[in-house]
């Protein structure tokens, strides 16, 4: 078994320009569902790019509601994480202790791959006599 994992951050882990600090992705349980999940992403990024006339990455502030919508319905039906953490909040020593920024996101995904669904998956998938389990992300 595959586990496809996909993963994004938004903002510096660094309370004295940042307030939040923002993580989020996606996983995808075999090759075919990342696939066709990133098929029909693009389907729709590409209309989007057509009608603002630009080849830049799409982020959220040029974006319409209606955009917004239609990109994140695509990916409904997949296993989503995230999580916003507000800096001031965070012990100033995690925060200047070498590495950590660093290896935030690394740290993160760590916390988020023994999730529940993802261990019933595993467990399904290894009581069909595949012990094999390999991660990319």
């Amino acid at each position: 078994m595959n586990l496809y994992i996909y993963s994004d951050e938004s903002g510096v882990f660094d309370n004295k320009h940042e307030k939040f600090f923002v993580f989020g992705g996606l996983i995808f349980l075999d090759k075919k569902e990342k696939d066709d999940a990133v098929k029909r992403y693009k389907a729709i990024e590409k209309q989007i790019r057509l009608k603002l006339n630009t080849n830049r990455e799409l982020k959220a502030n040029i974006l319409t509601p209606n955009d917004k919508k239609r990109l994140l319905s695509s990916i409904n039906k997949y296993f989503k994480f995230g999580i916003v953490i507000k800096l001031d909040c965070i012990l100033k020593y995690i925060i200047i202790q070498k590495g950590v920024s660093a290896n935030i996101s690394t740290i993160f995904l760590y916390m988020i791959c023994p999730s529940k669904p993802i261990r019933k998956k595993v467990a399904t998938y290894r009581s069909r006599g595949n012990p094999e389990l390999t991660k990319h992300v």
